[in-house]
């Protein structure tokens, strides 16, 4: 397992980092335009600054009243993978931000 995690080590402040920016970006983005992310996801892959790729997911999830619910998944390709690093927000119909947060801080 040791050689596993030095083939794919897991930065967890530098994928908080990309998560954020990520996050950062979407929040700027019209509510109508968000919605596309509904039923799907898109996929993408960033270079961490130590040069580490890091796939990259974005998904969103229509919750009650209108509300939606955009998510960002960070890993590796590792055992990230596995339990991928992962930021929030909620969105209202007029574009306001009801929330953000990440789950893995508020759990511990």
């Amino acid at each position: 397992m040791a050689i596993f995690k030095r083939i794919f080590p897991f930065d967890s402040a530098e994928a908080a980092k990309i998560a954020e920016g990520v996050i950062s970006d979407l929040r700027s983005m019209p509510y109508g335009e968000l919605t596309n992310l509904c039923g799907d996801s898109e996929r993408s892959a960033i270079r961490g600054s130590r040069g580490i790729v890091y796939s990259v997911v974005t998904f969103g999830i229509m919750e009650p009243n209108g509300v939606l619910r955009v998510s960002v998944a960070v890993d590796n390709g590792g055992f990230s993978s596995l339990k991928p690093l992962v930021r929030d927000f909620l969105m209202k119909p007029d574009g306001s931000i009801m929330r953000q947060w990440g789950w893995q801080s508020e759990l511990g």
